[in-house]
């Protein structure tokens, strides 16, 4: 279905989805949504969709035109832990649980993270403790 949705979005001519939000308004006067909205909207889906797909790089270019929705610091975060960037996954995660406590939950059982934290003890930490891990205090030299 995501692939079906991103190969419709690619049809539309560049000048039409600058109008997207325009038409929506028109044909869709109750949902009260403003251009910008469905611009937004758009950008999140077809993030969202392009993770889906396994499509990290093209995910994280959409989802970051709307990177102050904890939703899609979540996806961000997921983008990232594919990608194997520890420090980013960890950033957007951390962004994305301070606007939802429950996407710490959600983190929890993602196969992303989990395969991540497999593979570094400090995500584990940081998965586990909803913050990095601290730096480990140095011996004391006499």
């Amino acid at each position: 279905m995501p692939e079906l949705c991103l190969k419709t979005l690619e049809k539309i001519p560049a000048a039409d989805k600058s109008r997207i939000g325009q038409i929506v308004e028109q044909v869709f006067p109750a949902e009260k949504k403003t251009a910008l909205e469905v611009l937004r909207e758009r950008e999140f889906l077809t993030g969202k969709a392009q993770l889906e797909l396994g499509k990290a790089d093209a995910a994280i270019a959409s989802l970051q035109k709307v990177n102050d929705m904890p939703a899609a610091q979540y996806h961000l975060a997921q983008a990232y832990a594919r990608k194997g960037n520890e420090s980013r996954t960890m950033e957007y995660l951390q962004m994305a649980g301070q606007g939802r406590p429950d996407y710490w939950d959600y983190a929890r059982k993602s196969e992303a993270f989990l395969t991540l934290a497999r593979q570094s003890p400090d995500f584990a930490y940081f998965l586990e403790h909803k913050k990095p891990k601290p730096p480990e205090p140095k011996p004391e030299v006499n």
